[in-house]
């Protein structure tokens, strides 16, 4: 919901910034902190009205009982982004070579990138 609010806000403010205005791919970079801070506070004046969102939206960060875990977290966490990550640079790099190849071999390998990036991000949780 405050997604599709803070679109329909970005558009008249594009309108507004790039062609009322002028201001060009500044009045677009303008117009997207604006929606992205409307939507921000949207957000946050939201889950601090839930009652029971309350509690944690008051609680301390540097508190001992948000860190417990971390541990247990980062030992997994760590080495599967940098799996993620060598495997995602090694598509890059392969990217890189086709270009060696020809045009239409590297027109293949990006789309190839692109269906890999789209299988990614069901497997990513995107």
């Amino acid at each position: 919901m405050f997604q599709g609010i803070g679109m329909v806000f970005h558009i008249i403010w594009c309108y507004m910034f790039v062609i009322k205005y002028s201001l060009g791919i500044v009045g677009v970079g303008i117009a997207s902190s604006l929606s992205n801070f409307l939507i921000y506070t949207s957000v946050l004046i939201y889950t601090n009205s839930i009652e029971e969102l309350k509690p944690a939206m008051r609680q301390r960060f540097f508190h001992k009982r948000t860190f417990m875990g971390i541990v247990q977290y980062l030992e997994l966490g760590i080495p599967s982004a940098a799996m993620l990550c060598l495997e995602w640079w090694a598509y890059e790099v392969m990217t890189l070579m086709s270009g060696y190849l020809g045009v239409t071999e590297q027109a293949s390998q990006i789309v190839l990138m692109n269906l890999i990036a789209f299988l990614f991000m069901a497997a990513c949780g995107f």
